[in-house]
């Protein structure tokens, strides 16, 4: 029995599609060759389900080439924590070859080649943390939501560590 938390899956799904043709595909040829070896029949059975399970890996190269697909699957709170915590350290690591690089301990070369790989990486989690809607974590009783700190100069939601508005740099 599956609960609709662990089922990921549900309805009819393309793969039920073309697994259940090609089991009628083969009761068909093996109904259509009364007068044949059992051997010869599972051989043409085997067959004609092999390109059924051909017709479904390229349904699937299609879907992914064009695009189409699965929606992005919910992250738990967790996970969602860690790649906020990962992109605050990829940001963090920009920030200091920057600093690096204005010290004079880092050349035009070393800078560009650790810059741009640091700046795709920081992309990639950024389009992940978009992506990917988050799954509401239970709450305990008595448990209260995460403060931001509203900056009272400008009234920015800045991150709850921050000791300075990101917006206008007003002490917290």
């Amino acid at each position: 029995m599956t609960s609709s938390e662990t089922s990921t899956e549900a309805g009819f799904q393309p793969w039920h599609f073309f697994i259940l043709l090609s089991m009628l595909a083969a009761t068909a040829a093996v109904w259509r060759s009364r007068d044949t070896h059992p051997a010869a029949l599972l051989l043409v059975s085997g067959a004609v389900i092999a390109a059924g399970l051909a017709g479904l890996a390229c349904y699937h190269a299609l879907v992914g080439f064009f695009g189409g697909g699965r929606e992005a699957r919910a992250i738990s709170a967790r996970d969602r924590e860690a790649m906020l915590r990962e992109k605050a350290l990829v940001l963090r690591s920009i920030k200091e070859l920057e600093f690096d690089r204005g010290m004079g301990k880092v050349n035009d070369a070393d800078y560009a080649e650790i810059g741009a790989r640091l700046r795709a990486r920081a992309m990639d989690v950024m389009r992940e943390i978009d992506a990917a809607p988050v799954s509401a974590p239970p709450r305990e009783k008595g448990a209260k939501a995460p403060a931001s700190r509203a900056c009272a100069a400008c009234r920015t939601d800045n991150d709850p560590d921050a000791r300075f508005c990101k917006q206008c740099g007003a002490k917290l």
